[in-house]
């Protein structure tokens, strides 16, 4: 808030030096005037604070979102290491059958009968 000042400037007492000098008298009415400056630059930080906690909020977003893909990332790869864990005794079978285990000679090798 400002409050102006409305002066006898007539007076010869008013002006000393070139600076003004009240005395007990010399106002006649105070007019209280709001400052606009100050509200601009109020409502100015009260919108920068609302962009920052909006961006703020979207980088939590964001971070929360980040980590349920990371979940979901984590179970499927839990899911293919069971997949895998279930098919090797199959494929231990077929190699018994073809005859490919314990074969010194190569991988696919059969082995000899005897």
């Amino acid at each position: 808030m400002i409050i102006k000042r409305t002066l006898k400037e007539d007076q010869p007492s008013f002006i000393r030096k070139n600076k003004k000098v009240l005395k007990a008298g010399d106002v006649l009415e105070v007019e209280i005037v709001d400052n606009i400056g100050a509200k601009l630059a109020t409502e100015q930080a009260l919108a920068d604070k609302h962009v920052a906690e909006a961006r703020a909020e979207a980088k939590r977003a964001e971070a929360v979102a980040t980590g349920q893909e990371m979940k979901a990332r984590k179970k499927g790869m839990k899911a293919q290491l069971v997949y895998s864990k279930s098919s090797l005794p199959n494929a231990m079978a077929e190699a018994l059958r073809e005859g490919n285990v314990g074969n010194k000679t190569g991988a696919g090798a059969k082995i000899r009968e005897n």
